[in-house]
């Protein structure tokens, strides 16, 4: 995550897309297209997720003003910096039908981008997918409380991140972001939705995950491998969650399914009582960068950990006391695993204030305020982790208990299992990945090589 990208390329040899397939759909998805000449399979993602947000009565209209005198009225207020990076690096202003229907005239407009965004974004032979992370994340909570407030003004570093955030994975071309432009400029419908993936924008998921399909939330059919999920308003995402359940009538999994794919897999294995459908294992914990910084809880506990890319996870598990369960029981026993969810979700009603009333909104802020935090001890090499901190790990708890009708939360205990253990003075986690615990479920994720 921390070498140039144009080094890792050339080390495997592959395309970049491919080779950093396993971190989430959306980069999988990408290298396929590239691979096939067919940007379907990548254009179909924001058809299933947030992009049917904007056709909501919520999504109103406000304006950003960008520091050059340009202006830009937008309605996404889930992800506004997609729209903002379109228009920033001119695709919004391509010709639509021939950059979808058109591979050889999208590799020409593609290029062309890349070999401008070489001349003017400062270091661009050495982004690292890190750099990249990091931009995206300050950009999107400017542009976030932006949405919030209604509008408002645009600095030059952040219409510069936009330029920095184009470079991503692109080899040669920058299929994928091109291609979404466009995608978000049709105003997909819902009665259009196709099978496809989103990606989880605000808790940045890493989950690879199968193409959803659209199925009733309540369906018995064969549902193996595929997600559950249903159109939800945008503005049920900050009613209560049990609320929203009641609602549609179905597992709160599956009836936020279409939110991420974490949600609808989710859904999945609970309906199949299989979590293999969920957990994942991550190779960037075995890299070399992978290096141990340790988490100073403000009880005086404290957690050694290797993940520099989404260290909430770890805390996550630890705090809620996942990484000290019967491991093979957790994974392989169904009822094993649903008697200890709904322990826990009971534990965690008595403590958790408003549990009851809990939104997703409540979980996507507290996950990305608590996230940041993370992120800022891991750059600090470690400290120390406050009583608001470790609160939060609760809250995102009790939401995927509320979820699942008040016992949810099997999904991240079957993935705490799968993906680590404890070591033996309980203060230092061993990873999975690394080859330092047994490994409860066959290898998942994607092999960089396609076909394989």
């Amino acid at each position: 995550m921390t070498r140039p990208i144009e080094e890792i390329v050339a080390a495997y040899g592959e395309d970049g897309w491919c080779i950093f397939g396993a971190l989430g759909g959306w980069t999988a998805e990408c290298a396929v297209s590239r691979r096939s000449h067919n940007i379907s399979n990548f254009l179909a993602q924001p058809e299933t997720g947030y992009m049917t947000y904007v056709s909501e009565p919520q999504a109103t209209p406000y304006t950003l003003k960008l520091f050059d005198d340009r202006s830009l009225t937008i309605r996404d207020h889930f992800y506004p910096l997609d729209d903002l990076y379109c228009f920033v690096n001119g695709w919004y202003s391509l010709d639509r039908a021939a950059t979808v229907q058109n591979f050889a005239y999208l590799e020409e407009v593609s290029e062309e981008s890349c070999k401008h965004l070489a001349k003017i974004v400062p270091g661009y032979q050495n982004i690292t997918l890190n750099d990249f992370d990091k931009e995206s994340r300050s950009d999107e909570a400017l542009l976030e409380a932006l949405a919030r407030e209604g509008g408002g003004f645009v600095s030059e570093e952040v219409v510069n991140g936009m330029r920095l955030h184009a470079e991503e994975i692109a080899g040669p071309f920058v299929t994928l972001p091109v291609a979404q432009s466009v995608a978000a400029l049709a105003q997909i419908t819902k009665s259009s939705t196709q099978p496809g993936v989103n990606v989880n924008r605000l808790v940045l998921s890493l989950r690879t995950v199968e193409r959803v399909k659209m199925m009733p939330c309540d369906s018995a059919a064969d549902a193996a491998g595929k997600g559950l999920q249903v159109m939800i308003a945008l503005t049920d995402l900050s009613r209560p969650i049990r609320q929203v359940a009641e609602t549609y009538g179905g597992d709160g999994w599956c009836v936020f399914g279409s939110v991420a794919p974490w949600l609808s897999n989710c859904a999945v294995s609970r309906l199949t009582q299989n979590t293999s459908t969920f957990v994942a294992e991550y190779d960037f914990l075995n890299e070399p960068q992978a290096t141990p910084y340790t988490l100073k809880l403000f009880d005086d506990r404290s957690l050694t950990i290797r993940d520099h890319f989404y260290p909430l996870d770890d805390l996550y598990c630890f705090v809620n006391g996942w990484y000290s369960l019967d491991r093979a029981a957790t994974v392989q026993n169904f009822t094993y695993l649903e008697e200890v969810s709904e322990e826990s979700c009971k534990h965690l009603a008595e403590i958790v204030p408003g549990y009851h009333n809990l939104s997703m909104q409540d979980m996507f802020t507290e996950a990305t305020s608590d996230q940041t935090f993370l992120w800022n001890l891991e750059q600090l090499g470690g400290g120390l982790v406050t009583e608001e901190v470790v609160n939060g790990m609760y809250l995102h708890a009790a939401a995927k208990c509320l979820l699942g009708g008040g016992h949810g939360a099997l999904c991240d205990i079957a993935n705490c299992a799968s993906r680590g253990c404890l070591a033996e003075g309980k203060s230092e986690l061993l990873y999975t990945a690394r080859g330092e615990c047994s490994r409860l479920t066959p290898r998942s994720g994607v092999d960089y090589r396609l076909g394989q």
